[in-house]
């Protein structure tokens, strides 16, 4: 199975209980004079993170955990989030109640409120794909953190690295794309569900739903090269995920 689910539980709710009530004013809000800032290749102390692709409703990041490394136990209180791992073998999201291990080409559904910490056990980099509704980067509260960051807000330090630039385009509303990443081997386009069924043997590898019915009801569906595309709808438009050899 490629989908995994995490729910919110009731330890979930009193952790963020407890911490909205020491913590007020530290759940913040995306603001457009934010945007630049967010656009750039963000530095964390477990390796990087930077923007791929958004628009009004969905915000959808690429994340390197470098080996040995974690994220801080965090939740997103407004958002729900989809991890996707794109590479690396020994990929571990842990959540208050349980333990799920990632390989290539799984993903797994965090609802809203659910804490949860990515850890990489392997040698090599763990490279995921963060896709969350509604878009809020700043909907975060850290509980716990190896690098002391608990109780604070994201972090914006740049890492200056070349990567492409984020691109403005249009489909059914205005988004901004980079059509490559820090490693070129990961490729991202917005195609509609005619164009990756036409293309066949050039398929993507993921694909990530961009309705707005989709959008309303925070449900993100993200489909695999494992299955077939053939349920893709024609006319809806999808962010896709291609690997090239480098």
């Amino acid at each position: 199975m490629n989908e995994h689910t995490g729910q919110v539980t009731d330890p979930d709710v009193a952790l963020l209980t407890q911490l909205l009530e020491r913590s007020e004013g530290l759940l913040q809000s995306e603001q457009s004079h934010d945007e630049q800032a967010l656009d750039a290749v963000i530095e964390k102390p477990w390796g990087y993170e930077y923007r791929v692709y958004t628009d009004c409703f969905y915000d959808v990041w690429q994340l390197c955990l470098r080996p040995g490394q974690s994220t801080s136990l965090h939740c997103h209180p407004r958002k729900v989030t989809a991890l996707i791992c794109l590479a690396g073998q020994q990929g571990r999201v842990r959540l208050l109640d349980q333990d799920q291990q990632l390989t290539p080409l799984e993903w797994l559904t965090l609802g809203k409120g659910v804490f949860h910490t990515t850890e990489n056990l392997g040698d090599g980099d763990l490279d995921l794909l963060e896709v969350e509704v509604p878009r809020n980067k700043l909907d975060l509260l850290r509980a716990m953190d190896r690098y002391d960051r608990a109780i604070s807000h994201y972090e914006r330090t740049p890492l200056l690295v070349g990567v492409p630039g984020m691109l403005e385009g249009r489909h059914i509303r205005p988004y901004k794309l980079r059509a490559s990443g820090v490693k070129s081997v990961y490729r991202f386009a917005v195609q509609t569900g005619r164009e990756i069924q036409a293309q066949r043997q050039k398929e993507p590898r993921l694909c990530v739903a961009l309705g707005t019915a989709q959008a309303l009801q925070q449900d993100i569906q993200v489909l695999s090269s494992q299955h077939p595309f053939d349920t893709l709808q024609p006319e809806e438009m999808y962010f896709t995920i291609s690997f090239h050899a480098q």
